[in-house]
This record gives structure tokens, sequence and C-alpha cells, in this order.
């Protein structure tokens, strides 16, 4: 039987593909469970219209951002901290105080990207205070439910980089060209 899967599942494929399983495996759990839908041809024209609605809403979204970069362009921000005798600093410069220095210069909407959300002391409160818009990071250190709630950060699993470097250690294999 011919089914389009409605997310990705391995072996079978990714979101979207038209697969052919067995009757029983489609209608007894790929159906039922939501992971799949039949392949009829109102299902395929459904799904085709909208692939063709996202690719246009990641295409506006793409040039608003060029818009942006463009607008930034060129544009730096300095955040002035002490430093000890070996230019080591005393603080930390922290994404709230980057945040502000971008705002300062304008800038419409502020994403950030970080390894290792420490969120210690005023941290939540500054980032709820501020124009950040998103904060990417990794699972690496957990967030906190009050963290996890503020609707601002999107959590990237570091579980199949960590996986495929130590598949690639065993194997004797580059790890290095995992980060290229």
């Amino acid at each position: 039987m011919k089914v389009m899967l409605t997310e990705d599942l391995s072996p079978l494929g990714a979101m979207g593909a038209v697969v052919d399983v067995a009757r029983g495996y489609a209608r007894n759990y790929l159906i039922p469970q939501g992971k799949a839908m039949d392949a009829t041809p109102g299902n395929l024209a459904r799904v085709e219209k909208a692939k063709a609605r996202y690719l246009q809403s990641q295409a506006s979204a793409r040039e608003a951002a060029l818009v942006q970069v463009a607008h930034l362009q060129g544009v730096g921000v300095t955040i002035a901290q002490r430093v000890g005798e070996e230019e080591r600093l005393y603080g930390s410069v922290t994404v709230g105080m980057i945040v502000e220095a971008l705002a300062d210069k304008k800038a419409n909407r502020i994403f950030f990207a970080c390894t290792h959300p420490v969120l210690s002391g005023p941290a939540l409160a500054n980032i709820a205070g501020s124009k950040l818009e998103r904060l990417f990071v990794t699972n690496t250190i957990p967030l906190t439910e009050e963290a996890a709630h503020t609707g601002r950060f999107s959590v990237q699993s570091v579980a199949e980089l960590f996986g495929e470097a130590i598949r690639r250690i065993n194997e004797g294999s580059s790890v290095s060209s995992l980060f290229t």
C-alpha cells in the first residue's frame, strides 16, 4: 500500500516521501498514529499546495533576512569591559549586553546562538526585558522550566552529532570534517 509520510521515519524515509508498505502496517499503525496518510491524488495535491506555500514563506523570510543582513553589513558594536594584565576579562560579556548594543544600532530582529546556555543570576530577567527574539542553544546544559516557558529558546540536540563523532572515532575516521 502506498502512503505518504507525515514525519521523518527511519528507515522508511523523510516527511513527504511516498513509500510502499504492508497494508496492515499502514492501516494499523502508520495512519492511526498520524505518521502517514493514504497517498491518494487528493492528499498528494494538498501536500503539494502546502509545500508550495511553505517554500514561498521560506523565500519571503530569506528575503527579509537578506535585507536585514544588508542593513547590518559593516555595523560593529563595541562592548567595553575591564581586563587584567594578561588581557583576561574580569567579568563577562552577556547576551543582554550584545542584544542591547545591536538594538542601539537599530537591528529590527535579534537572534542569538550559543552552545552552552549558562543562565545564572539575572540572565532570564535580562533576556525577558530585551529585544532578543529567539535564543538558539544546544541541550548540553538542560534549560530550567522557567527558561523553557519563556518561549524564547530553541533547543537543538547534540545527540546525533555526538553519536556520529563517537562512530567516527571508533572507525578511525575524521571527526574534524563534522565541523566544516
